[in-house]
C-alpha cells in the first residue's frame, strides 16, 4: 500500500501565505479556482473547500463553499464560508465575476483577445485585408472577425 503525505502538508506546500489572500500556488482550472490531487479518493478536489475542511470543519450538507473576497485563489480560512448557491451568486454579481454578456471585453471568462488585438484586427480589416487572412493571423475564426468588424462582439 503506498504511503501518502499528510494533506495539511500537501496543502500548505502550495499555499502563499501573505496578510491579505493566501493564494494558491498549485494546479488551477479554467476558472482560476485552485485544485489539489486527493489521491485515496483519485480525483481532485477544489482547494478551497480542503482549505475549509482544515480549518473549520465538515461542509454543512447544502451549502458550498463561498469566497468573501471575489479571489478565486484564495485559501484563507477566514475569506471563505459556507454559503447557498444564492450568496454565492449574490457574491459573484459584487466582485464582478458574473457569467456571460455581462461581463464586456477582457473581463469575459471566454475573451481570446485583448482590447489591443481588437484595435489591431480592426485597423488590418480597414486596411482591406480579408477576414480569411485575419482570422489565420489572430487564431480565431472567421465568424469572430466578422462580429467584430459588425460591433456584435467587442463593440465600441
Amino acid at each position: 500500500m503506498a504511503s501518502f503525505r499528510p494533506l495539511k502538508d500537501r496543502f500548505f506546500d502550495k499555499v502563499n501565505v501573505t496578510g491579505g489572500c493566501w493564494l494558491w500556488t498549485g494546479c488551477l482550472d479554467a476558472g482560476g479556482y485552485g485544485r489539489i490531487r486527493m489521491p485515496r479518493e483519485r480525483r481532485t478536489e477544489y482547494a478551497h473547500r480542503v482549505s475549509y475542511r482544515l480549518h473549520v470543519g465538515d461542509i454543512p450538507p447544502g451549502k458550498i463553499i463561498c469566497h468573501r473576497c471575489g479571489n478565486p485563489t484564495c485559501v484563507r480560512p477566514d475569506h471563505i464560508y459556507a454559503g447557498t448557491y444564492r450568496q454565492n451568486n449574490i457574491d459573484r454579481v459584487a466582485h464582478g465575476h458574473q457569467s456571460g454578456g455581462a461581463r464586456p471585453g477582457e473581463k469575459h471568462s471566454m475573451a481570446k483577445l485583448s482590447a489591443k488585438q481588437v484595435t489591431k484586427i480592426r485597423s488590418l480589416l480597414k486596411a482591406g485585408n480579408t477576414g480569411a487572412y485575419v482570422s489565420r493571423v489572430f487564431g480565431i475564426s472567421p465568424s469572430q472577425i466578422s462580429r467584430i468588424k459588425r460591433n456584435e462582439s467587442w463593440a465600441d
